[in-house]
């Protein structure tokens, strides 16, 4: 494998390098860091020059309004903006892989576009109350009617207020076996007997990429009726959909970023501040663990890298993508555990004079439970890794 950029593409970096270092103004990285997920007037100002020079959605299909670039090229430019402070990555969940292998045309035609402008937020509707890991145990169905589907159950954390459709994982055939009697919809979240309850949850407070606001929800569907075309893929392909939708969703630039940041924060932290006479930057002690984290952390960008380079050749990923989903979060939490242990008790404070970067490492503190159970916990997906990858039996 090579390891190095080419001249062309350490080119694009060295032109986005000079392009933030003009554009990105403190009253660009201010918006970025008040709350609320709106654009800001600079950093619209902003993306709209990054538009003229193609950066903006430059992985994305050219058909629907992407640029149709080069993947390598858009990890690049997202690398860049992210070390500056500036989220610009691009991922659009596991409906946005699924509908662009398996949509009918005029669902490729209709979501895809709109996915891109940011029109539609798909909510991932997996999860179900009492379910646990086992997602095919699922119980919400979907019962053929006519030219319509009657879908009823509930779906517990995809989605949020902004999401527009539910990618939804259902029954359709209780007899046969529970693997085989799942399909995917795409249900509007407007539709008659759909209802959207968001949910209060501690990791709220936590505010990766100036974004706050409650993160998830429980959703409702009551006799929800909807028609043919919304079912993604044939009947009872849903486990299929759901599983390699979500083999693609954990790995990219998206996922590296949001799991590398925090030991961004960190490091950043550590050349410019001092407690009196201690600056811990000099501690030998403290200097081990923190190039202990930016090892893992380059380990992670490497195995981003491969499977960046296998969706670029269409080589099916399997075990890659449970090993970064490991690897991610579990980096994740040792540089929050790391920081709370060179702070001490001050990593707790959210809030207050006292409270390191304005309550920064608190948020991090209180999002460390979820990183590893979100989009499939740590815990499955090793069983994966062992099943899938190294070929062992299943645990009893």
């Amino acid at each position: 494998m090579e390891f190095q950029f080419t001249p062309e593409e350490e080119a694009l970096r060295t032109a986005v390098r000079e392009f933030i270092a003009e554009h990105v103004t403190p009253e660009v990285l201010s918006e970025q860091a008040d709350e609320g997920d709106e654009v800001g007037p600079h950093t619209q100002a902003m993306l709209g020059k990054m538009v003229e020079r193609g950066w903006v959605r430059l992985g994305m299909p050219k058909e629907y309004g992407g640029q149709g670039g080069d993947l390598t090229h858009q990890f690049i430019v997202d690398e860049e903006f992210n070390r500056a402070g500036v989220f610009v990555g691009h991922n659009y969940g596991t409906g946005y892989t699924t509908i662009i292998k398996h949509g009918t045309q005029e669902q490729k035609d209709y979501f895809i576009p709109r996915m891109i402008r940011g029109e539609v937020q798909l909510g991932l509707g997996y999860t179900e109350p009492g379910g646990g890991t086992d997602l095919a145990g699922l119980k919400s169905t979907a019962v053929r009617d006519g030219d319509e589907y009657v879908i009823n159950g509930q779906k517990m954390y995809g989605g949020n207020a902004s999401t527009t459709h539910m990618y939804i994982l259902v029954r359709t055939d209780p007899d046969v076996p529970k693997h085989q009697g799942l399909s995917v919809f795409l249900v509007p979240m407007d539709a008659p007997g759909v209802t959207f309850r968001p949910l209060k949850m501690m990791k709220d407070r936590s505010r990766p990429y100036g974004y706050t606001g409650a993160w998830a929800g429980e959703s409702f569907f009551e006799d929800v009726r909807v028609p043919l075309s919304a079912r993604l893929g044939e009947e009872g392909q849903g486990w299929e959909l759901a599983t390699s939708g979500l083999a693609i969703d954990r790995i990219g630039v998206t996922r590296y970023l949001r799991c590398t940041y925090r030991t961004d924060h960190v490091i950043d932290f550590l050349k410019s501040e001092s407690f009196g006479d201690y600056a811990p930057r000099e501690d030998p002690v403290v200097r081990d663990k923190v190039a202990e984290l930016w090892t893992e952390r380059e380990v992670y960008r490497l195995m981003t890298m491969r499977s960046l380079q296998m969706v670029k050749r269409d080589i099916p990923i399997v075990h890659e993508s449970p090993a970064e989903k490991v690897w991610g979060p579990d980096h994740n939490v040792r540089a929050i555990e790391a920081i709370a242990q060179i702070l001490g008790p001050y990593t707790q404070l959210t809030e207050g004079e006292r409270a390191p970067r304005g309550g920064e490492f608190g948020d991090h503190l209180l999002m460390a439970w979820f990183v590893g159970i979100g989009h499939g916990s740590v815990h499955a997906m090793r069983d994966q890794i062992a099943r899938r990858g190294l070929g062992l039996p299943k645990g009893r």
